[in-house]
């Protein structure tokens, strides 16, 4: 009885509740955007007089989502910012061990692959630091969750710019249903992949101003046509999405055991295994796996086949990958430059799909069941037949995705603080 009384309560108090909510995050854009325009008005003071150098910071917990090499190598060289990695950790859905060995891992990830790095975690303590001693002009941020209150967008707008470059092709309307509307509004500026998403922010409400469709960073290196393209891997990408409450696009479930036995039976193919980050927390808790270590011993098996990537840069993997096998839907735009087939895994009770991702679909090869995938496989694979091609060149040609993207977000920057 007093489930039911509790539950009518809520009903009847859910629209003050909704309005209360409304109210507050009005009040709370309200004074980030006065702190962004006293923040613009001293970083072009600096800009223009030539103080010093602007100070952007990459805020980074996943070097597998790393995906603003080309945009960090480019402010480096500029005479006007200076480009820093900020390395932070993941706030949960891992035990403590294992988020300080990520910690480590990116470490030496940005070691290589950057050279200004500053740490805004302590591993040993499990410490988050503030950001404010680091004198950071600009902070971009890698995702809107997991993110700790005092490295949060409101508690940094008090003395930089908050910025977004989605890690992953970012959809808007799927991402405002995921629930971060406080995030994306309280932006200084964000950096959408393609104009569709901007039009979707846009019609969600956001202000014109704040959204700038500048390209994807990531997909620059495929502008770079020197580097080897010799099409010789074959890549098994799944998705971590399996649980219920998920986007739902993880497929893992009837083919992730397939795929590495057909890996075995087929060694004339260069494997790759290419999981999502988060593979290794939800197949865990999803009874996949009994435990972590059979986890484990699983992505050893692929390891033995072939070669087991879980770092961010991995573009220059896909211009040498002759297929693709996912259930990972930004992986279907990322490799669409490519114009090799795809193998599409998919499950009939998904998320829906994002704009972008239905207008690349169709010229791929979908499977729904393990003897579509085997068919596709052999079709595909085996026999060398690739019907679709000329599907995805036409798609390529049509949604021009590979762009200079980070010249145009630094030119977007140097027009924010110049007088002219």
């Amino acid at each position: 009885m007093s489930r039911i009384l509790n539950k009518k309560i809520k009903k009847l108090l859910a629209p003050m509740y909704h309005a209360m909510h409304r109210f507050f995050y009005t009040i709370v854009a309200w004074i980030v955007k006065k702190r962004q325009h006293r923040i613009i008005k001293k970083l072009t003071k600096i800009y223009n007089g030539h103080i010093r150098k602007i100070r952007v910071g990459f805020l980074v917990s996943e070097n597998e989502k790393w995906c603003c090499q080309s945009l960090f190598d480019k402010l480096k060289r500029h005479p006007s910012f200076e480009p820093i990695i900020v390395l932070t950790s993941l706030t949960m859905d891992r035990p403590l061990e294992q988020l300080r060995k990520k910690f480590l891992d990116n470490q030496r990830f940005f070691q290589t692959a950057c050279d200004n790095i500053i740490e805004a975690y302590v591993p040993k303590t499990n410490t988050f630091l503030p950001l404010k001693s680091f004198k950071l002009d600009i902070l971009f941020y890698q995702q809107p969750w997991n993110i700790k209150k005092i490295q949060n967008i409101f508690t940094i707008s008090k003395f930089a710019l908050p910025c977004y470059i989605p890690y992953c092709f970012e959809d808007g309307l799927v991402m405002l249903r995921r629930k971060f509307y406080n995030f994306h509004n309280l932006l200084f500026r964000e950096y959408a992949n393609h104009s569709f998403i901007e039009r979707d922010y846009v019609n969600a409400g956001f202000p014109q101003e704040h959204i700038k469709a500048v390209g994807w960073p990531k997909l620059e290196a495929y502008l770079d046509k020197t580097t080897n393209q010799n099409k010789k891997y074959v890549i098994y990408a799944p998705h971590h999405s399996i649980e219920p409450h998920s986007i739902r696009l993880g497929t893992f479930a009837w083919n992730g055991h397939f795929m590495l036995k057909y890996a075995k039976e087929h060694p004339e193919f260069n494997w790759v295994f290419k999981p999502h980050p988060r593979c290794k927390v939800s197949f865990v808790s999803e009874g996949l796996f009994k435990s972590r270590q059979e986890l484990e011993d699983y992505y050893n098996q692929w390891a033995a086949i072939g070669q087991v990537c879980e770092q961010g840069n991995y573009i220059e993997l896909f211009k040498q990958t002759r297929c693709l096998i996912t259930d990972c839907s930004s992986f279907l735009v990322e490799f669409l430059p490519t114009e090799q087939p795809l193998i599409h895994l998919r499950r009939h009770d998904d998320n829906g799909s994002a704009n972008i991702i239905k207008r690349v679909v169709d010229a791929y090869y979908p499977v729904f069941d393990l003897e579509a995938l085997k068919h596709t496989l052999h079709t595909v694979l085996e026999e060398g037949k690739d019907p679709m091609r000329q599907a995805r060149i036409d798609k390529l040609k049509e949604l021009q995705l590979v762009q200079p993207a980070s010249d145009n977000i630094i030119q977007d920057l140097e027009k924010s603080f110049s007088k002219d």
